[in-house]
């Protein structure tokens, strides 16, 4: 990591609410941020300049981490009924979060997480778990 003046004129969205152009080696580094904490952080808002070598520079990211389980959020699973819920339902929102900000895995991804089966499927991405969605199942 290296801090320097931000030499460009543009700002460019990579990461951000998932409907930015791919861009391979943000969406990897925000995959690799997610694997390496085992889900528990993602990097949000990746934005900045990628220069004519493809190099990226990133200015101002935002790192979200869960909420602390509390006593009530306990409490609460503790006394569900049971009831089924539907995927999206049963889902934390840092699943729905990584589902939405990465639509897919390049090849980038199958370096660092080498369970990887292929560039499209979304499958066991190194995190145990039946997706990339960070716990998605």
């Amino acid at each position: 990591v290296s801090l320097a003046m931000y030499p460009f004129l543009q700002v460019n969205k990579f990461v951000f609410e998932g409907h930015e152009a791919f861009t391979e080696l943000a969406q990897a580094f925000f995959h690799y941020v997610a694997w390496h904490s085992a889900g528990k952080e993602v990097v949000a808002d990746l934005q900045g300049f990628e220069d004519e070598d493809g190099d990226i520079f990133i200015v101002d990211p935002a790192v979200i981490r869960p909420k602390p389980v509390s006593l009530g959020s306990l409490a609460s699973t503790l006394l569900r009924d049971g009831t089924s819920q539907d995927q999206h339902e049963t889902q934390t929102p840092e699943q729905r979060r990584f589902d939405a900000w990465h639509p897919k895995c390049s090849q980038l991804c199958k370096a660092f997480d080498p369970t990887r089966r292929s560039v499209n499927c979304r499958r066991h991405c190194g995190l145990s778990m039946p997706s990339c969605g960070v716990g998605s199942g």
